[in-house]
């Protein structure tokens, strides 16, 4: 995996990478970059362009877009389990307080949820791990910056 992530607009690729080497299906960020049309200011991704791309490979999502804590908490409760993954697409400038910014779009792989914390943690593929607050998070996914923010489940197409 190499290390795109330096650049912004790596952020999907690399997710999806990360997601498919995890389910031992081989392939690379250059590649999927390459088929979902990575452009200067990322890929603009929705569900529909994920599912397309997702079920060439077995797979399939769902978007979810959390009403509060106690609907994340839920969430990831129910989804965060073995053969899932979760995708969260947020706000970046958000979530680190960086609001002068405007809005970042990003993309990462949630990792596990720490519900004593009340904590997400998250994967900017190849290798930053990092825990946020849930409420941030959830406040970072507002739908008010883009109707596309949320979390996607990614599970085996049936």
């Amino acid at each position: 995996m190499e290390d795109y992530q330096k650049e912004d607009r790596w952020c999907v690729p690399l997710c999806i990478e990360y997601i498919l080497k995890r389910k031992e299906i081989e392939t690379d960020a250059k590649k999927i970059a390459e088929e979902l049309e990575l452009r200067e200011d990322g890929i603009d991704f929705d569900l529909a362009m994920l599912n397309q791309f997702l079920r060439k490979h077995g797979l399939t999502c769902f978007h979810n877009s959390p009403f509060g804590n106690l609907e994340t908490d839920l969430l990831l409760r129910d989804e965060l389990k073995p053969g899932n993954d979760i995708l969260a697409a947020y706000n970046y400038a958000y979530l680190t307080g960086e609001f002068r910014n405007g809005i970042i779009r990003h993309m990462s792989v949630v990792l596990r949820h720490n519900t004593s914390e009340d904590k997400i943690y998250l994967c900017d593929p190849p290798d930053r791990e990092f825990g946020v607050d849930l409420v941030r998070l959830n406040n970072a996914m507002d739908l008010n910056y883009d109707r596309r923010f949320g979390f996607y489940i990614v599970v085996p197409k049936e």
